[in-house]
């Protein structure tokens, strides 16, 4: 761009001085038709060899702005090569970055699904080991009651076993005494 700038700035600057070199081309032409009349032949000659020196000088000047056009040609056409470039990488910098982009926000989706059901199984673990300490102490509660019921029974059953070795002694003795 700075390049395309200056070598601009060169092509303007050589057309300003080619116009300027016909201008005085022109003014020295009409010099000479004016001096022809005018002028002893020694002044012509010398304005001729001045018309020439001045031609040598345009025609370097001509060669000198093709070159400087030619490199500027280049430099206009390397400018565009590198913009298409860059438009290039451009877009595969912007597709790559949309992918990622596009996974990253895939990422973070699954990242808070997967929160979500840590969330939930947490809160079910807590409800069923809630679950399991009530039924732990309801099983304590009925182990004791079991054991109480138990330990009753085995009372009724040893006043029975009581009750009825008494009975059975009360009627052997029954039987004995009217002998």
């Amino acid at each position: 761009s700075i390049e395309i700038s200056m070598y601009s700035d060169a092509l303007h600057q050589c057309n300003d001085l080619l116009a300027l070199y016909r201008e005085n081309c022109s003014r020295l032409q009409q010099q000479i038709t004016q001096l022809r009349q005018l002028a002893p032949k020694e002044d012509v000659a010398a304005l001729f060899k001045q018309l020439e020196e001045e031609k040598l000088e345009h025609a370097k000047k001509r060669c000198s702005l093709a070159i400087e056009r030619e490199k500027l040609q280049m430099v206009e056409s390397e400018a565009t090569v590198l913009r298409k470039q860059l438009e290039r990488e451009k877009a595969t910098f912007e597709n790559a970055f949309g992918l990622l982009n596009s996974k990253a926000l895939a990422d973070s989706s699954r990242s808070e699904d997967l929160l979500a059901k840590c969330t939930a199984l947490e809160a079910l673990c807590s409800r069923r080991e809630e679950e399991l300490v009530s039924k732990e102490h309801c099983i304590q509660g009925l182990q004791l009651k079991l054991a109480q019921t138990q330990e009753t029974h085995k009372r009724q059953l040893e006043e029975m076993n009581i009750k009825m070795q008494q009975e059975l002694y009360m009627a052997k003795m029954l039987k004995q005494k009217p002998k």
